[in-house]
Order: structure tokens, then C-alpha cells, then sequence
């Protein structure tokens, strides 16, 4: 999946500049990208990650 592709369906997922940590790595995951990566386009985007499954954020 290219990044404009995963930037936009992360961006109709968050609501309010945040998105549930499940959401993301399940994002990550289909679009085949290391979770790391989805951290820095959720950074670059200002979206915060809440709910987060490790009790993190």
C-alpha cells in the first residue's frame, strides 16, 4: 500500500486527532508496514494513539 494510501485511511479513522491503538495496528498491518512506521505517520499527522493495548498511552 503506498503511504498516501495508508496516511488517508488512517485520517478517516482517527476521530478528534486520535485513533484507538488496535485500529493502528491493524492498519499497519494490512497496509504491510512496521508498526514503527504507522508511530511516525500518526507523529507527522499530530494523532495521538489512546486505548493503547499495552496500557502506554
Amino acid at each position: 500500500m503506498k503511504e498516501e494510501d495508508i496516511e488517508k485511511k488512517m485520517l478517516e479513522i482517527a476521530k478528534d486527532s486520535k485513533i484507538q491503538c488496535k485500529d493502528a495496528m491493524e492498519l499497519a498491518a494490512e497496509a504491510g508496514i512496521p508498526t514503527q512506521k504507522m508511530a511516525n505517520l500518526l507523529d507527522r499527522h499530530k494523532i495521538k494513539i489512546v486505548s493503547c493495548q499495552l496500557g502506554c498511552f
